[in-house]
């Protein structure tokens, strides 16, 4: 057995047993296709499991999902919300996720003046 799958196994165990941690990052193997083929469906199961033990990487990590509609579909409010409850943990990654989403609501709220051209 390779090493990548000894440490592939090494993370599905301790996600199993409950490891926050461990879920996060197993999360992150499945998002990103490392070491197992891509699942965004699985990837959210873990991080979801990460997150209601208050992980907040894992919790950023729901907000990319919806943000992007990776195995979610694609909702900004939500990505939002989830990007401020980990922020408010002081996760800087999700301090930048959550100012990029202010500034896109703030630019889709921008009304541009139509001038009459006299046509």
């Amino acid at each position: 057995m390779s090493d990548a799958k000894k440490d592939f196994h090494a993370i599905e165990a301790a996600a199993a047993q409950g490891d926050a941690e461990a879920q996060y990052d197993l999360g992150k193997l499945y998002y990103n296709g490392s070491d197992v083929e891509k699942d965004y469906a699985q990837a959210i199961h873990w991080y979801q499991k990460a997150a209601a033990q208050g992980l907040a990487q894992a919790i950023n990590s729901i907000g990319d999902c919806y943000f992007y509609g990776h195995g979610v579909e694609k909702n900004d409010s939500k990505a939002h919300s989830l990007y401020e409850k980990a922020a408010e943990q002081g996760l800087a990654s999700a301090q930048s996720n959550l100012s990029m989403t202010i500034t896109g609501v703030a630019v889709q709220r921008k009304t541009i003046p139509r001038h009459s051209t006299g046509l």
